[in-house]
């Protein structure tokens, strides 16, 4: 039987490949925001390319080059398999923007 754990983690910005979205995701560690990797969320995601477009931001992280970054407070729920010794996560699905939450109450 597969465990899984979820994590609520910042969208930072968005790759467009195709007619599909990968997000990048983020948290805060010890204060400072850390790349968590990403996750493709198997279709676009319409709120979110109109949040980028009203938000935008300049790049958060070198990489990956062709991304589209915004400013990092909108909150979705991640689900993985295991977080790499890195803190990127394996396996993981998008779940869902998590309207309750803030980019504040992610702050440790």
């Amino acid at each position: 039987m597969k465990v899984y754990e979820e994590e609520d983690l910042l969208i930072l910005g968005y790759v467009l490949k195709e007619n599909l979205i990968d997000l990048i995701l983020g948290r805060f560690v010890k204060g400072r925001l850390e790349k968590a990797g990403s996750v493709p969320t198997g279709r676009i995601k319409e709120e979110i390319l109109a949040f980028a477009a009203k938000h935008p931001s300049a790049p958060l992280f070198p990489e990956p080059k062709e991304a589209v970054w915004m400013e990092p407070k909108l909150v979705g729920k991640v689900r993985y398999m295991m977080k790499t010794e890195k803190g990127g996560l394996r396996q993981p699905v998008f779940i869902g923007l998590r309207d309750d939450k803030f980019a504040e109450d992610l702050f440790a």
